[in-house]
């Protein structure tokens, strides 16, 4: 009864986080805009990385409060220790959101998910477990998943009939170079890689600058707005070019 009861507990909160989710896109512009990356985009709305990482904290703050109910429950017990074990949700969300303070951390997701601090004990918890004092654990992310991320990345390029933007793919290939950072073993595999990866973002960069000039000129009421930039052809196929051999380099290294 306790699994049953545990399975239909999860599914609510896992649906109730995509509600809170879209509920968090109505804040106000002043209270999204003080959430910024260290990157040319301003972040005014949670992304799908937040949302994982949200959603994981709410379902573990779930499980500690059934535990507090039913002392010595060891399926409730071994939930929890499974979520702790995968952590795979918040690794990725903090790899990906180049978050490396657990204080960084909570503020973020304060800004977006009111309720955030009824996940106190949650944040605690992993805080234990991925944070050495406040610094964040680098993650350690195996090259299956770095291969995994890079292919999807690739697919997304290459689905001609699929709108594709500019920032889903800056952060995308940002997020590759934090997955090979992570862990010092794939940083010497791929040191060749990462640096032609962290290439790519300096590319992409310097194409945001010059489309926000000409933007400038053509609708300077638009200067300060966030925009979605779609990838044009030529851009597309340039991408490719480049991110194609890399992954077949990473790939052959792997498969050695």
């Amino acid at each position: 009864m306790i699994k049953l009861r545990l399975e239909d507990s999860k599914s609510h909160i896992l649906k109730a986080g995509d509600g809170e989710s879209m509920d968090a896109l109505d804040h106000t512009e002043e209270q999204s805009a003080r959430v910024m990356r260290a990157s040319p985009f301003a972040v005014p709305y949670p992304t799908k990385a937040d949302a994982s990482v949200y959603k994981y904290l709410c379902y573990l703050e779930f499980l500690l409060k059934l535990q507090r109910r039913c002392h010595g429950s060891q399926e409730v017990e071994t939930e929890i220790h499974a979520v702790l074990s995968t952590k795979g949700p918040i690794v990725r969300g903090c790899s990906l959101l180049h978050i490396r303070t657990m204080d960084s951390l909570v503020r973020r997701l304060k800004s977006f998910f009111i309720d955030f601090q009824n996940c106190y004990d949650a944040i605690t918890l992993v805080g234990k477990e991925l944070f050495v004092g406040d610094n964040i654990v680098c993650p350690q992310v195996d090259r299956d998943e770095l291969l995994s991320s890079f292919y999807v990345l690739i697919g997304l390029l290459n689905e001609r009939s699929s709108p594709a933007y500019l920032e889903e793919v800056y952060y995308s290939i940002w997020g590759l170079v934090r997955q090979i950072d992570g862990t010092q073993a794939i940083q010497d595999a791929f040191f060749t890689e990462r640096n032609a990866l962290v290439g790519i973002l300096q590319e992409l960069y310097g194409y945001v600058k010059q489309t926000e000039k000409e933007s400038a000129i053509d609708l300077p009421s638009q200067i300060g707005k966030p925009t979605q930039r779609l990838l044009d052809i030529a851009l597309r196929k340039r991408l490719l070019e480049q991110l194609v051999p890399l992954y077949k380099a990473m790939h052959a290294q792997v498969n050695v």
